[in-house]
């Protein structure tokens, strides 16, 4: 149950396994390749890199911040499940007993334009 309810440590963390990760695409160009879109893909398959892409299984790096979103697109993310197995500030994941579907804020986020 780590990070349960600390949304600041899972941004943080977040961040720094982007990095982390940065360094590895940047230390290994000639096999590594950061797929940002479609034509990432076609470019990896190409050259014979592997593309990366990053994504969240839930939304709990966001937190409360819908800015957010808009940081991890600018470092790369492209896909984030709004939750995954247990209940975030979203909603409830799939093992959650209550069922209770998305939050208010997660519908919100759900919502939102693009």
């Amino acid at each position: 149950m780590s990070g349960v309810g600390s949304y600041t440590k899972d941004y943080d963390t977040t961040v720094r396994n982007i990095g982390y990760w940065d360094a590895q695409i940047a230390a290994h160009p000639g096999v590594l390749l950061l797929v940002r879109s479609a034509a990432d893909i076609i470019e990896a398959k190409r050259s014979k890199r592997l593309g990366l892409v990053f994504g969240f299984q839930d939304a709990t790096p966001i937190a409360e911040d819908l800015e957010r979103v808009d940081t991890f697109g600018e470092l790369g993310v492209r896909v984030f499940q709004l939750t995954y197995n247990r209940r975030n500030l979203v909603g409830d994941g799939c093992l959650e007993p209550g069922n209770a579907g998305l939050s208010k804020f997660g519908e919100f986020l759900y919502r939102a334009p693009q």
